[in-house]
């Protein structure tokens, strides 16, 4: 049985390249076997498998920013197993509340030590950092128009 679950977003930028790249030379020098799960894209697809895998390890690392932290908290709600986060999100808003550095959010995929976060629900789903609706989803629509548009 493998340990570690790496879920990653397979289009992401340059910080989760570099991310990966750390966690296969891990891989080698510790001589450990991780899942790895590219999201699709497809919430309730990624979820449901998010979740599959996850009854199957400790630990989850998500490379990514707030979407891909959002839907792994999703998929392993209420399961024993803990989160790493290695941010390489567009805004990293969750991630940016704590002071820590590239070493330091690297540590904690090996660290013992945990730390419990609430959660809010609405319409049946988790959020880990803030809810919105409305214009807060107009703000994010109109900023990957521009991003598409402007490279």
């Amino acid at each position: 049985m493998a340990e570690f679950l790496v879920v990653y977003k397979p289009s992401s930028g340059r910080q989760a390249q570099k991310h990966l790249q750390w966690l296969k030379r891990q891989e080698q020098k510790h001589q450990i076997t991780w899942l790895w799960y590219g999201t699709t894209g497809e919430f309730e697809t990624d979820c449901q498998t998010i979740r599959l895998l996850a009854n199957t390890v400790t630990q989850v690392i998500v490379i990514g920013g707030d979407g891909t932290l959002h839907l792994v908290v999703n998929a392993t709600v209420d399961m024993p197993c803990r989160l790493a986060l290695l941010p390489a999100g567009t805004g990293n808003d969750f991630a940016r509340q704590f002071p820590f550095s590239e070493a330091q959010w690297r540590d904690t995929v090996f660290s013992d030590k945990t730390l419990r976060m609430d959660l809010g629900k609405v319409g049946g789903r988790y959020f880990h950092n803030i809810g919105g609706v409305g214009f807060n989803a107009a703000v994010v629509e109109a900023l990957s128009v521009k991003n598409k548009r402007h490279p």
